[in-house]
């Protein structure tokens, strides 16, 4: 068995260790659910290539924008070291995972997809994740567009026979009234349905916690109140994590 553990996730075990110790932060995770109780959405199983199942072994390829560069918590307690941690965690000697983050704040879905092939080629990765919209919603990209644009990608990572997940834009409390950032969720949403491609539901469950109360809401938010703050970031990383357990055929002893 390769085992490839990526270093960052490494690093953030211990800052991590300390965070998610906190019992009032424990507390408000599991209060607004994160990583169980899945929210339930569209899209299909991840396909991983057979190399990744040969040694339960896989590298996954986080793509995004500032939430995957670690914008309001850092990159050591941002999503994708927080969830490669959860990962080798939970498989432990059942599998091993390397995570590479490749977020760029303010990007929007097109200059993901520009840079997509390189970023495949540089890692080739099992695995990519996707955390796309939010820029696009905030900007004039229309919705034809910016479904062509996630449709090629996916396509791009299908074509080199690469599993996708797609993560959903946030929730956060200024957008609440607008249908224009709505609609760019659910077209993400109803994507993944047309695609079979699973979806991580962050605007639901962003949302869900906003209903349970300012102090759930909070929590999740940095101090701009747009970002996610470090316990925003493991609530994703959390039910991410449960969602490549959930569809992914790892290891038939994770079933």
């Amino acid at each position: 068995m390769k085992h490839r553990v990526f270093a960052a996730v490494l690093c953030a075990a211990a800052s991590f260790a300390g965070f998610s110790g906190s019992l009032r932060a424990e507390t408000l995770l599991t209060e607004i659910g994160c990583g169980g109780g899945m929210v339930e959405g569209p899209g299909g199983a991840v396909t991983l290539p057979a190399r990744a199942l040969d040694d339960g072994s896989f590298d996954v390829l986080m793509i995004g924008s500032s939430s995957t560069a670690g914008v309001g918590s850092g990159v050591d307690l941002a999503y994708p070291a927080v969830s490669g941690h959860l990962l080798a965690e939970r498989l432990g000697d059942a599998a091993s995972v390397r995570v590479v983050p490749r977020g760029v704040g303010g990007e929007r879905a097109d200059g993901a997809l520009a840079r997509l092939a390189r970023e495949i080629e540089d890692t080739r990765p099992d695995l990519l994740v996707w955390q796309v919209g939010t820029n696009d919603a905030v900007s004039d990209v229309t919705l034809d567009a910016l479904q062509a644009t996630v449709t090629r990608g996916i396509a791009m990572a299908r074509d080199a026979g690469i599993g996708v997940i797609l993560i959903d834009p946030q929730f956060y409390p200024r957008v609440a009234s607008n249908p224009r950032y709505s609609e760019v969720v659910e077209m993400i949403d109803r994507l993944g349905d047309e695609t079979g491609v699973p979806v991580v539901r962050r605007f639901e469950r962003m949302r869900r916690a906003e209903i349970l109360g300012p102090d759930q809401m909070n929590a999740l938010l940095a101090k701009d109140a747009f970002h996610m703050s470090p316990l925003g970031h493991e609530c994703l990383a959390r039910d991410l994590t449960a969602m490549i357990l959930s569809t992914a055929a790892l290891d038939p002893r994770l079933n």
